[in-house]
């Protein structure tokens, strides 16, 4: 199977996205200590553009040699699928999941944005 070299425009000309919108109201609940809200606004970002994987249902894991190939340390953060389509510079399979996907709607939404980032070259 031949795979899919991708070139991507550098990340600031990506559409913004909303961040934490999953911490609305959550955070603002007296039971969260500040070290927690922390954590929660920094756990789910991906380290490269601070898109929120878990508001865009972008939460997922890869088999250990695909992340490792990506250059993020295990446990060091979290990728959107566009960023970790660029680091490993192929395009992602079904097959690249272990036990967890991204929901069928956002993997469909970065279907569609890879063929946009296509259409453009």
């Amino acid at each position: 199977m031949k795979r899919t070299q991708l070139r991507f425009p550098a990340a600031r000309h990506w559409p913004e996205q909303t961040q934490h919108d999953h911490l609305e109201g959550f955070e603002d609940g007296p039971s969260l200590t500040p070290k927690q809200k922390k954590f929660f606004r920094r756990r789910f970002c991906c380290v490269d553009r601070g898109k929120c994987t878990l508001c865009s249902d972008e939460y997922y894991m890869v088999r250990d040699e695909l992340w490792a190939a990506s250059g993020v340390e295990p446990n060091g953060g979290m990728l959107c699928l566009l960023c970790l389509e660029r680091r490993i510079g192929r395009a992602l399979t079904t097959a690249d999941w272990t036990t967890i996907g991204p929901s069928l709607d956002a993997w469909q939404q970065h279907i569609a944005t890879r063929s946009r980032f296509r259409e453009d070259e």
